[in-house]
């Protein structure tokens, strides 16, 4: 039987064979049962890998077919073991570290927290203490339901909280809740008083006498307008002027002679779409200042086993730009050691400035034009035409145009009577 199936855990041994007839050696094994791999001849020489077991038996067919076998190399984990059977150390400190590694997995080496965007580790952290929780204690102590319990009661704005055990880690994950806001005690509520309902009164009954109206923030030309309160002033097609009424909140009130007798004051309201040239410029230096780490100050280690800390630097750490780096010693994904080294080092800064290649500013342009662009479609703006031009200048690189869109048009103003203005024109 040939095959080319390995397994490391199976004593096997690479044979080289050489002599008369190797083909008729490996017919006579395969025949037999033997199973020979990674087979590869090349004249009269071959060379493959079989079971220890089978080169002890394999003496009278390589007698038959007259070739020599010799061994090359011996594989597989017996032989592995075999090599330390004189050192008793290996094997020793080999169980001892998986009966510390199957020991340490019933504690709880670290804490890992999602979810949370006012409510930081270290706060959760505290509250574990609290609660009697450390680095090291057993995860049969742990109670996910009565943590999770605390953590709602200790903070009433996380309206979800999720502890679960993981191996040596607990994971814990919040929802908070934004719009929460602490209910007041009914001897702390406000009181409204009879001034405050009065003004509001007041308030209330003069937005009833007055109006307000729809005018033109812009020029522009009118593409639609559907009027859902007021008085219209536009149609579609018109150009109008900044100021012009679109929409007037004076509603004219009329007998049966249709003369005006009155006038009703109302909120215009209306959905006004208008195409309007709206100007675009845009300006940045075409130098790139970069910060570069000029030459090392000090580096520091610390060392931290089972919450305490072991620190040792050298050199000066005055300078505010710190490099660190920080790293456990995961040996699974939920089992982690109770140990983290962190490595600090401190840089002089120094300050590189590079002009911006033509590339690069075509880039720049694009990404702030695609900003732009997403920000009227955001607002409900559509884009229809543009007209802008880039300006490479010795300092400073511009966009400059104009830019056509369809858009949301019109604004509020309070509104002003005809009659009261004329009154007041002929006074004057």
């Amino acid at each position: 039987m040939v095959v080319k199936d390995t397994h490391i855990l199976d004593g096997r041994v690479l044979v080289h064979i050489r002599g008369r007839s190797p083909e008729r050696f490996l017919g006579l094994c395969a025949y037999h049962g033997f199973i020979i791999k990674n087979i590869s001849c090349c004249d009269k020489e071959c060379i493959c890998t079989m079971y220890a077991e089978d080169f002890l038996r394999c003496r009278t067919f390589a007698r038959k077919a007259r070739v020599q076998v010799h061994i090359q190399k011996k594989l597989g984990l017996p032989f592995i073991l075999l090599r330390f059977r004189r050192r008793p150390g290996w094997i020793t400190g080999m169980l001892f570290f998986l009966v510390i590694l199957a020991g340490g997995s019933h504690f709880l080496w670290e804490v890992e927290l999602t979810g949370g965007m006012f409510h930081t580790k270290d706060q959760i952290m505290q509250l574990l203490i609290q609660e009697g929780l450390h680095a090291g204690i057993p995860m049969d102590q742990i109670s996910s339901q009565n943590l999770e319990e605390d953590i709602r009661i200790q903070y009433p704005d996380i309206s979800w909280a999720s502890v679960e055990k993981d191996g040596a880690w607990l994971r814990i994950r919040l929802k908070e809740n934004t719009s929460y806001e602490e209910s007041l005690p009914e001897s702390e509520e406000p009181v409204i008083s009879y001034e405050e309902t009065a003004a509001e009164n007041e308030k209330e009954h003069t937005s009833l006498e007055k109006g307000y109206d729809l005018v033109a923030e812009s020029d522009g030309v009118i593409e639609s307008i559907v009027t859902r309160q007021g008085v219209p002033m536009v149609k579609a097609g018109d150009i109008v002027k900044k100021g012009t009424i679109l929409v007037s909140g004076i509603v004219p009130l009329l007998d049966d002679s249709q003369q005006t007798v009155g006038a009703h004051f109302c909120q215009a309201d209306a959905d006004i779409l208008a195409r309007v040239i709206l100007p675009y410029h845009w300006e940045t230096d075409m130098y790139e200042e970069k910060r570069r780490f000029h030459s090392l100050q000090g580096i520091g280690f610390s060392l931290t086993i089972l919450g305490h800390r072991t620190a040792l630097s050298l050199g000066s750490f005055q300078s505010d730009d710190i490099w660190t780096v920080s790293s456990d010693l995961p040996l699974f994904s939920s089992f982690h050691l109770p140990v983290r080294l962190d490595l600090s080092m401190s840089y002089h800064p120094c300050f590189i400035q590079r002009r911006y290649s033509k590339k690069e500013m075509q880039s720049l342009c694009q990404k702030e034009w695609e900003k732009y662009s997403d920000n009227l479609q955001i607002m409900g703006v559509q884009i229809l035409e543009k007209d802008v031009k880039i300006n490479y200048g010795s300092f400073c690189l511009e966009m400059d145009g104009t830019v056509t869109v369809i858009t949301p048009f019109g604004k509020q103003i309070p509104s002003t009577d005809p009659a009261k203005e004329k009154e007041n024109q002929e006074e004057v």
